[in-house]
This record gives C-alpha cells, sequence and structure tokens, in this order.
C-alpha cells in the first residue's frame, strides 16, 4: 500500500494538467489557493474550452479573466510572484491578492456555470496551460462540500508522484494526466501524511 505524503504546494510548469478533476454546473462553488509563477501574458489556471458554457479562469495582458456563457470579465492585475486566493460561483466571483490584501469582487455577472462542465486544472479543455503553485483546492455543490483536494505525492512502482488527494470527498488521488510531461515540482513535506492508503485513480 502506498501511503500519500503532505506536501505546501505542487506546481505547474506550462506542461501538467489534470483532466475532469470536477463536473462544474450551476450551483458549483470553487475556493483555489495559489500562486501565479509565470504566464501572466497568458495562460490558463482552470477551465474547458472556448465558447459558450463554460468555467473559464485565465491570464491576458498581465489581468485575471473570467469566462461565462455569455461574457468575459477582467478581474484585476495578475501579477507573478503574488499570493491569490479565488472564489468561484455562478454569478458571483472574488479574487484576493494574499501578498498586498486587495481584492476584487463581481456580482451579479453572468460568469460561470451554465450547465455541467468538465473542466481541467493547471490548464483548459483547449490544451493551454498555465503556471501555479497550488496550495489546495476546495469544490462545493449547493453549499456542501464534496472535494477538498490536497497536494502530495506517493510512490507507485518506487517512483514519486505528485498530485492532489482529496481529503474529504471520494475523488482518490488525481496525478498529472501529460504523459509527455515533466511531473509537477513539489514544495516542502508538511509535518503530517495523509492518512490514507492505494494506488492513485486512473
Amino acid at each position: 500500500p502506498s501511503e500519500y505524503q503532505a506536501v505546501e504546494y505542487i506546481e505547474s510548469t506550462g506542461q501538467q494538467y489534470i483532466n475532469s478533476f470536477h463536473g462544474c454546473n450551476d450551483n458549483t462553488r470553487l475556493e483555489i489557493d495559489f500562486t501565479l509563477t509565470g504566464g501572466a501574458g497568458g495562460s490558463s489556471i482552470f477551465g474547458c474550452s472556448y465558447g459558450g458554457y463554460q468555467w473559464l479562469f485565465i491570464t491576458r495582458n498581465s489581468s485575471f479573466m473570467i469566462y461565462g456563457p455569455n461574457s468575459n470579465n477582467t478581474m484585476c492585475n495578475a501579477t507573478v510572484g503574488k499570493h491569490y486566493f479565488g472564489v468561484f460561483e455562478q454569478h458571483w466571483v472574488s479574487i484576493t491578492n494574499v501578498t498586498d490584501g486587495t481584492a476584487s469582487t463581481k456580482e451579479n455577472v453572468d460568469s460561470m456555470g451554465g450547465g455541467t462542465k468538465n473542466i481541467r486544472l493547471f490548464g483548459d479543455t483547449s490544451n493551454n496551460k498555465g503556471y501555479i503553485r497550488l496550495y489546495g483546492l476546495k469544490v462545493y455543490e449547493s453549499g456542501e462540500l464534496v472535494h477538498d483536494w490536497r497536494p502530495c505525492y506517493t510512490y507507485i512502482d518506487n517512483v514519486k508522484t505528485a498530485g492532489l488527494y482529496d481529503a474529504f470527498g471520494e475523488g482518490g488521488f488525481r496525478k498529472n494526466d501529460n504523459a509527455s510531461g515533466a511531473d509537477f515540482i513539489l514544495g516542502e513535506e508538511s509535518a503530517d501524511f495523509l492518512l490514507v492508503k492505494g494506488d492513485p485513480a486512473k
């Protein structure tokens, strides 16, 4: 059996992504804790492809942007090296610059949702990718926590593999789905193990 060692973060370098980590819908709330490490001019942090009925969070021209079913919205400056905390709901989005203590919030905007969409993390389904250190991500449905994704690594066949483990729900372990790319960069180990056993979900 495998033990999953918790780490401070896993970091993507424009090569990694995790497919279909959640089917987002009009009742979904995402909370993502991350540092932008590159790609401020244009990269994707999570989402599906461009077009209608999408959840899409990107950087463009050194700004964060969100794309919903019928509109897009520029949120705030996207600065490499800054720590951010984003909250995403169907008609409400907030991005806090944790480093500087500032926040940008938009209400009553057609920003997210529009039917169930299986979104990609660390990129989008058009194969655009991002550059972030991910400290954690929580998913809620109709106000109830359903997933609490924690960065960690495990040993599988004597190989260290980085990924996210769902410490609350039944999402299991998710690793990099880009077989041809490098693995995620691992942050420092935390003091505690994630006390679960087994092989990662395929």
